[in-house]
């Protein structure tokens, strides 16, 4: 059996895998199968910030977790240069500590989202296969990011 068959344990409701426990495995799958994905489309950083300079403008992306547990966003973001100049002198931080979160919400989204209004969570708990729930981020980042940083303004549900 290949590890990422051994990723799908079925567990069974009196399971004692804490949401602690659950979180650093949805982590550890990140880090195997989302994070190479980042460094081959050009983003540096470390989980949960990554960015990259594309071209004249800084992409973001930022891995929350639910503080209750059981689901996790994948938050894109953008800024122009001279922007994220603007946003090291107001917060007093180097321009390579800028996040997601320094961002003006209409610089923001959702991966899996069909607006720039929505929200979108990947929800995994003890019946769900993490994998499945990593795969299907990987899946959207392939389908929505790219085409969400040249254009933000567009409705991806459209």
């Amino acid at each position: 059996m290949d590890e990422r068959e051994e990723d799908w344990k079925p567990l069974s409701p009196k399971s004692d895998l804490s949401l602690s426990d659950q979180r650093k495995e949805i982590i550890r799958l990140l880090k195997r199968d989302f994070v190479p994905l980042l460094r081959e489309h050009g983003f540096s950083g470390s989980h949960p910030n990554f960015r990259r300079l594309k071209g004249k403008q800084f992409d973001f992306i930022f891995v929350q977790f639910n503080k209750y547990g059981g689901s996790f966003a994948i938050e894109l973001g953008y800024c122009s240069p001279e922007q994220a100049d603007m946003i090291s002198a107001e917060f007093q931080i180097d321009n390579k500590k800028i996040t997601v979160g320094h961002l003006y919400f209409k610089q923001r989204f959702r991966l899996g989202a069909l607006s720039n209004n929505e929200d979108r969570w990947f929800t995994y708990n003890l019946y769900y296969n993490y994998s499945a729930c990593v795969n299907e981020a990987i899946e959207l980042f392939k389908t929505q990011a790219e085409s969400w940083w040249k254009n933000p303004d567009k409705n991806m549900g459209q």
